[in-house]
C-alpha cells in the first residue's frame, strides 16, 4: 500500500461521494436532464496530472480487499446462441445476507477421493454477460472453469478460485483477441500457461485466462465486423476491471493481451485510471493501488490511443510498466488502417514512434518496446506467439515482477532487438502494406 501525497484525477467540479457507497461500483454516467447530472468540461489527463506517489511501501493489513458489487445474473441477449462446445455453468450459491466478500460467493468444500483437486490455472468467461451498455449497472456473474493436469476445463465456483489464489504470488491474466472460439481458448490457454510458467521456472506465477465472446459475425462487411468486435472488446474492459478489483489488493497483476485483447486491457486500465469507457466509469479508483504491468502481443490499437487525452489516455499512468512487442510484417495488422476511416497504424505493427514519444513525455519511461519481427514473421494468431520460448524468456522478468526496470541482458539476443524508450531512440517500424494505406496513418 502506497502512502504519502497523491494528486487525484477527479474533475474539479465533480461531486465526490462517500467511498463506502460506491467502492467497486461501475455505473453509467448520468446524462443531461437526469438527476445527479453535473455539467463539467472534458478532462485532459496528461503527464502533469498523472498520479504521483511519495513515501514508503507498507504491508497491507489482512483481509483488506476492495469492495465489489454482488454478482447479478442477466438473461442472454435476444437471438444469442451459445457455442455447442461451451460447458454449462454450475449452480450458483447465493451470497448470505451477513455480507463478506461479494466477488466470490461461498462454496461448500468439494473433494475428489478425499482430497480437493488443485487446478493448474483458471479460465474466467464473460461470454454470457451483456455485451453492450445500458441504463443499469454493468455487472454479471462470470463463468469459472478450473483446468487441471488433463488440460480439460471443468465448471467450478468462484470461491474455489479465492481459495486457490495466494496474495503473495503475482497473477498473470491472458486476454485473447477476436475470432477465438471456445476450443481455441482451451488449446491456446494451455499453451500460454506453459509459455508463461516456463519463462522463469525459479519464480511462481498464478495464471488466469479471461475469455470474451469474440467469434460472432454481425454482417457481411469484414471492416464493420471487426469494428464491432473492437467496441465489444473495449466494453469487456469493464468486466476485466471488476475482475482485477476482486483479486487480493496486495497481489501484483500482469496483463497479457493479444490483438483485440490489448483493447480489453487498455479499456480496463483506462477505467482504473479514472477514465470513461462507453459511458461507464469506475468511482473511487484511488482505492485500488495494486502494482499492474501489461504486455501487448500484436496489439490491435491505434498507435496514438494511449496518448494523454486520447481514447485510453488514462491507461498508461495507471500502469507500472508496458512491454509492447512489435512485428513489422504482421499481415493482419498491415490491413488495420482499412477498418476505420482515418485510422492510425496499429500499435503492434508500427510501435510507439517519435511522435507518440513527444506527446507522452515522461510516460515513455514506463514503456519497453521489443522488435520480434524475425521470430513471428507474417503470423498474427496467438499460437505463433506462445510457442516462442525466446520471447518468453525476454519478458519473463516483467511478468513475474522479478525485474524492476529492464530484463537481464542475457535474455535479449540479436533476434530480440530491444528498442530503448527515450524519445530520441524510439524508431518507427517500416510499413509492410502498400504505402497508399499507410499514408492516412502518418
Amino acid at each position: 500500500m502506497l502512502t504519502g501525497t497523491e494528486l487525484e484525477l477527479w474533475p474539479p467540479n465533480r461531486k465526490q461521494t462517500d467511498p463506502a457507497d460506491t467502492a467497486g461500483d461501475i455505473r453509467a454516467e448520468p446524462v443531461a436532464g437526469e438527476p445527479g447530472y453535473i455539467e463539467s468540461s472534458p478532462q485532459i489527463i496528461g503527464p502533469l496530472l498523472m498520479p504521483r506517489f511519495e513515501g514508503q511501501i507498507e504491508e497491507l493489513p489482512e483481509n483488506t480487499y476492495p469492495e465489489t458489487l454482488p454478482p447479478q445474473t442477466f438473461e442472454p441477449e435476444p437471438g444469442f446462441t451459445p457455442e455447442p462446445a461451451y460447458p454449462s455453468r454450475p449452480a450458483f450459491t447465493p451470497e448470505p445476507e451477513t455480507g463478506g466478500d461479494s466477488a466470490f460467493p461461498p462454496l461448500e468444500e468439494e473433494s475428489v477421493g478425499g482430497a480437493a483437486r488443485q487446478p493448474a490455472y483458471w479460465i474466467i468467461s464473460t461470454r454470457r454477460c451483456p455485451q453492450e451498455g445500458g441504463r443499469r449497472r454493468s455487472t454479471c456473474q462470470f463463468d469459472y472453469f478450473s483446468v487441471g493436469d488433463s488440460g480439460e476445463p471443468e465448471a467450478d465456483q468462484p470461491a474455489r478460485l479465492k481459495q486457490w489464489l495466494r496474495p503473495d504470488v503475482p497473477v498473470c491474466i491472458l486476454v485473447h483477441g477476436s475470432l477465438t472460439a471456445w476450443q481455441d481458448v482451451v488449446r491456446d490457454g494451455r499453451r500460454a500457461w506453459q509459455w508463461v510458467t516456463q519463462s522463469d521456472p525459479t519464480r511462481e506465477v498464478q495464471f488466469l485466462v479471461m475469455t470474451w465472446p469474440s467469434y460472432e459475425v454481425f454482417n457481411g462487411l469484414p471492416s464493420l465486423d471487426f469494428e464491432s468486435l473492437g467496441r465489444r472488446a473495449a466494453f469487456n474492459g469493464v468486466y476485466l476491471s471488476q475482475l482485477m478489483t476482486a483479486l487480493p489488493a496486495e497481489t501484483p497483476v500482469c496483463l497479457i493481451g493479444h490483438s483485440h485483447g490489448t483493447r480489453v486491457i487498455s479499456s480496463a486500465l483506462h477505467l482504473m485510471g479514472g477514465g470513461r469507457v462507453q459511458g461507464y466509469s469506475l468511482p473511487q479508483v484511488w482505492r485500488d493501488r495494486r502494482r499492474v504491468r501489461a504486455v501487448f502481443l500484436a496489439s490491435a490499437l491505434d498507435k496514438n490511443w494511449l496518448n494523454p487525452g486520447d481514447q485510453y489516455g488514462a491507461a498508461l499512468p495507471r500502469t507500472e510498466l508496458l512491454v509492447n512487442l512489435v512485428n513489422r510484417t504482421d499481415q493482419a495488422l498491415g490491413a488495420y488502417p482499412l477498418i476505420r476511416t482515418f485510422s492510425q497504424a496499429a500499435l503492434g505493427e508500427r510501435g510507439f514512434t517519435h511522435r507518440e514519444a513527444a506527446v507522452l513525455g515522461p510516460l515513455t519511461d514506463r514503456i519497453r518496446q521489443v522488435d520480434v519481427t524475425h521470430l513471428i514473421g507474417r503470423d498474427h494468431v496467438l499460437a505463433a506467439w506462445v510457442t516462442q520460448h525466446e520471447i518468453a524468456r525476454a519478458i519473463g522478468p516483467y511478468i513475474n515482477f522479478a525485474a524492476k526496470d529492464s530484463p537481464p541482458a542475457v535474455t535479449v539476443t540479436r533476434q530480440l532487438r530491444q528498442v530503448a524508450p527515450p524519445p530520441q531512440q524510439i524508431r518507427a517500424a517500416r510499413p509492410v502494406w502498400p504505402p497508399v494505406f499507410h499514408w492516412f496513418s502518418r
